[in-house]
């Protein structure tokens, strides 16, 4: 009942102080000045992916310098002030414990910074009210913002506290505070530069920044609330013992040693709580949890599993995915001691990027994009930017990315693991002999960079053959760009290995005769038809044509909603050397065009083209007309070859080493080669959906939020210090 009897008393005097409502103008003034600027920019650009309010709480310098501002003035003047008038001796020497008159001093302070954040809840109101329909904010993020926000701030208020008992000068208390929390906040942002390992693992649990990020993000972490509140608990018992040691001397020297056992008991704490912890996901749709399958995927993983991530944390190249990555390996990691987690800093490790890098093969196109690597004993795969998440494209405001539609991490990762951990890797073959790009090959036209990537993505590429057939361990083969025709023999082959449920992949621009006067054929035409891909003799053009070729061009929105292409929506693939390739479904065979071009494309039949013998143009009396179809895929679903599938692109250079990495080709061949060994879903995970809208504010709204937040709110505050100066001097 004392402790809160004084915590009454220091409320009042909170309350009956005009300098507190001073205090109370300026923080709303410049809490509301901030809020208006974030309305105003999700008024002009959608947010992107994350909670909506997350850069309101810590997101600016303003919100730290108001916290550290708001702990120094508010409890400088707690003890010193009472000790500079002589009231704290009266009130030491009353049946009052110390412990009763620290806690109700810090309650009250407590109680009146709460108050202080009380009006920012219009802000939410507001936020809701203008909200686009069906996109509320979510309010697990907001609310454990707040949280975060009086989890630091009770911290503060403590430590201004105890400065405030080892003095009787209120300036050189709040300045003592100020300074000490200052120091706290720039300490954590020193474990990126720090090259000792425990080093800047002390400096990163510390770390305020990374808190209230986690805490705006809607995670609350057990080790965050233990940490603020050891604070909270230290600093009140040393306020605590200054108090005792004030009574008399002979107490100093205990009170030393009590506080640095607590010390001592609160670090012990804190390593036990770094070691065991929870991690709450208060977002919604449940953003960061992991789901049951991936807990038991990773509690049961059969061998250690390596997960190497080259991503830039910080900067102005920083990656956005980053916090995203690095919050689901954190909450996997802690699963399984057999999952170990490592981050290559590209900028400020280059020694440790180029050993590690050159045992994984990241390229430079790799660390720009961002790629992550999993990998255990042989076996390793790589997890791209496109395989994270998925972006609405759609929405994207011209100069910007475009926002997150869905995070597919977990899935991502998941499927990696399950993939280096299977003893087998799918094996590629690439039939050879006639003339074909050499898969070890590096000059433009082979198919080395087309290999390569089929070994980080966890498959085997060999070149074979046909003297023995397609041998029986190839889960998929590839004719690619033969350059003449293929024997009656090896044609067979390929028929027959089809029918046996084979799986293919025809890679066949066109060819001609030497003079490029007429098509010829390589022997595989009728073979492809029967399976359900008829080449045609007409070379696709489109518009708008790439620079370099007058038969080069880009797909971007002409893909099927097929497993192949649809998520290939908006996104460029190149195509050169292109051929017309008609669907032919058949009884038990289905087949579907999946590319093509646009409607101002056509099918050129004229070869005078490439030697300006003929104008590259449409000609309604020969040229077919667009959109003209550029790969097929089909299935045997009944009969003889039931399960065989086939994909044909109409070009060979899509995979060449000068085409397969630009654009999304190498994502659209990849996809091609998933559906065709049929890989199954051992484990389906759906996407996160991920909280991003703009507000549609018109000039009268932002003017009615500028005047409710930035004027009326402290206007008001300020109304009430003059009343209670007015009440006092009455």
């Amino acid at each position: 009942m004392k402790t809160l009897a004084i915590a009454r008393r220091e409320l009042g005097a909170y309350l009956f102080s005009p300098v507190s409502y001073l205090v109370m103008t300026l923080f709303l003034l410049v809490q509301g000045y901030s809020f208006w600027l974030f309305l105003s920019i999700l008024n002009s650009r959608p947010t992107q992916h994350g909670a909506v309010m997350q850069y309101f709480f810590g997101g600016t310098v303003l919100f730290w310098l108001f916290v550290m501002f708001l702990a120094a003035v508010l409890t400088m003047r707690l003890v010193a002030e009472e000790r500079r008038s002589g009231t704290l001796e009266p009130l030491l020497t009353a049946p009052i414990a110390e412990a009763s008159v620290i806690v109700g001093k810090y309650l009250g302070a407590i109680a009146f910074y709460v108050a202080l954040w009380v009006p920012t809840l219009l802000y939410v109101i507001m936020l809701r009210a203008y909200a686009p329909a069906g996109a509320a904010p979510d309010g697990g993020p907001i609310a454990a913002g707040y949280l975060g926000t009086w989890l630091v701030s009770a911290s503060a208020l403590a430590i201004g506290l105890f400065f405030s008992t080892l003095t009787r000068n209120q300036i050189l208390a709040a300045v003592l505070s100020f300074v000490t929390l200052a120091m706290l906040l720039l300490l954590g942002p020193l474990g990126r530069m720090v090259t000792t390992p425990a080093v800047a693992a002390v400096l990163k649990y510390i770390d305020l920044f990374g808190h209230m990020e986690e805490f705006g993000r809607g995670i609350v972490d057990s080790r965050r609330v233990v940490y603020h509140l050891g604070w909270v608990a230290l600093a009140l018992f040393a306020a605590t013992r200054a108090l005792a040691a004030g009574r008399a001397t002979s107490w100093r020297r205990r009170s030393l040693v009590e506080v640095a056992l607590l010390a001592l008991i609160v670090v012990a704490v804190n390593y036990v709580s770094a070691r065991h912890w929870l991690r709450g996901d208060w977002t919604a749709g449940r953003t960061f949890s992991l789901s049951d399958k991936t807990t038991q995927l990773v509690r049961n993983l059969p061998r250690d599993v390596d997960v190497i991530v080259f991503m830039l944390p910080t900067g102005d190249e920083a990656n956005d995915l980053y916090a995203d990555v690095k919050e689901l390996l954190e909450r996997t990691r802690r699963l399984s001691p057999r999952l170990h987690v490592e981050y290559v800093d590209i900028d400020r490790e280059p020694e440790r990027l180029k050993t590690v890098g050159k045992k994984y093969g990241v390229s430079g196109d790799d660390l720009v994009d961002g790629v992550i690597v999993v990998a255990s004993g042989d076996q390793s795969k790589f997890i791209t930017r496109a395989d994270l998440a998925e972006y609405d494209y759609g929405a994207a405001d011209p100069g910007r990315p475009p926002p997150m539609k869905s995070w597919k991490g977990e899935q991502a990762l998941a499927a990696a693991i399950l993939t280096v951990t299977d003893e087998r890797a799918p094996n590629v073959c690439f039939i050879g002999g006639h003339g074909e790009p050499a898969i070890d090959g590096f000059d433009p036209e082979a198919y080395g960079d087309f290999a390569e990537e089929l070994r980080r993505d966890h498959q085997a590429a060999r070149t074979i053959n046909l003297d023995r057939g397609v041998p029986a361990d190839c889960d998929v083969a590839v004719l690619a760009g033969p350059d003449r025709p293929l024997p009656r023999p090896d044609a067979v082959e390929i028929d027959r290995f089809l029918e046996r449920g084979g799986r293919l992949l025809a890679l066949l621009g066109p060819t001609f005769d030497a003079q490029v006067t007429r098509f010829i054929d390589v022997g595989v035409e009728d073979l492809l038809d029967r399976w359900g891909a008829a080449p045609r003799h007409a070379i696709a053009v489109d518009e708008p044509r790439l620079r370099g070729s007058a038969v080069a061009f880009a797909v971007t929105e002409g893909y099927a909603d097929h497993p192949i292409t649809q998520r290939l929506m908006h996104h460029q693939t190149l195509w050169s050397n292109t051929r017309e390739l008609q669907a032919t479904p058949k009884n038990g065979l289905v087949a579907r065009e999946i590319v093509h071009t646009s409607d101002a494309g056509w099918g050129e039949t004229d070869l005078g083209i490439f030697s300006a013998r003929a104008e590259l143009r449409y000609d309604p009396g020969k040229d077919v007309k667009g959109p003209i179809p550029i790969a097929v895929a089909a299935e045997r679903t009944d009969g003889t070859g039931r399960g065989a599938r086939l994909v044909a692109f109409g070009s060979s250079e899509i995979a060449s080493n000068r085409l397969v990495l630009a654009g999304y080709n190498r994502d659209l061949l990849l996809s091609s080669l998933a559906w065709l060994e049929a890989r199954p879903a051992r484990i389906a995970i759906g996407p996160r959906a991920t909280e991003h809208y703009k507000l549609t504010l018109d000039d009268k709204q932002l003017s009615r939020v500028l005047a409710i937040c930035v004027i009326a709110l402290p206007l008001l505050a300020l109304l009430l210090g003059l009343g209670v100066f007015w009440v006092r001097r009455s």
